[in-house]
């Protein structure tokens, strides 16, 4: 999911543990993403971005 979000796998677990990424855990503790979700999140940042980097 780093790949998707553009981050690090650091930053993917430092964004779970905030809640700000949607994921599940298995059985043995193991988060799972659903991509359709992350790209979800993926694109709402990017835009973030975009609008941030207009306004400067």
């Amino acid at each position: 999911m780093a790949r998707v979000l553009g981050v690090s796998r650091t930053r993917v677990n430092q964004l779970a543990r905030a809640d700000l990424i949607p994921f599940e855990t298995d059985i043995r503790g193991i988060r799972r993403y659903r991509r359709s979700q992350v790209e979800v999140v993926a694109n709402a940042r990017m835009v973030r971005w975009h609008h941030q980097d207009q306004q400067a």
